[in-house]
């Protein structure tokens, strides 16, 4: 099951309710090369920025030319206004079966745990490039709606729910997620 079909129904049925929205994302696969395989791509297709021009809500996108560290700076001075000026922050964020969400990818920490709203970095994942919000940002969302989607992230799911030792951000980045005041989960699983 997709999320952003249903977001954009939402959107759509309600439209009175998003006259001082905008709509940012979390994190990115930097590939400026290859945009195929970019999260904004996939937010695209699902037919919600067409919704989200219809409602004028404005969508940012982290930006996908020139360097890796050029593209975060400029993200993180959007993200920066958009802090300041939007009284409630909401994000959608995945979990990752290796126990990360967003771009925080275990091992890591040193260099997404840092002064700012958004951070790039090098990676030996799969995506070697990443552009993210840091904790400095989580600190800030008032509601998460957590995505968990397929059978390989029930064991990280379980740990972000039970907050099984919080403080280790570095081995399991997405227990972030219960810093969040109030979240609520979106999966396919049927946890005990």
């Amino acid at each position: 099951m997709q999320l952003y079909p249903i977001i954009a129904s939402d959107i759509k049925q309600l439209p009175d309710r998003w006259k001082m929205v905008a709509f940012a994302q979390v994190d990115e696969r930097f590939q400026p090369k290859n945009k195929d395989e970019i999260n904004a791509k996939a937010i695209l297709k699902s037919g919600l920025t067409e919704v989200l021009e219809e409602k004028k809500i404005p969508f940012f996108q982290i930006p996908q030319s020139g360097t890796l560290k050029n593209s975060s700076t400029l993200y993180n001075q959007t993200l920066s206004q958009l802090f300041s000026n939007c009284e409630k922050k909401l994000a959608v964020l995945g979990a990752g079966e290796d126990s990360h969400t967003a771009g925080l990818l275990a091992g890591y920490q040193k260099v997404w745990d840092v002064d700012r709203w958004v951070v790039g970095f090098a990676n030996a994942g799969k995506y070697r490039q990443r552009i993210t919000i840091t904790p400095k940002a989580f600190a800030e969302i008032d509601y998460g709606l957590v995505v968990a989607m397929g059978e390989k992230k029930r064991e990280a799911l379980k740990k972000i729910l039970t907050k099984s030792d919080n403080t280790q951000l570095n081995q399991s980045p997405a227990n972030i997620l219960s810093t969040i005041p109030q979240i609520d989960l979106f999966t396919d699983l049927h946890l005990d």
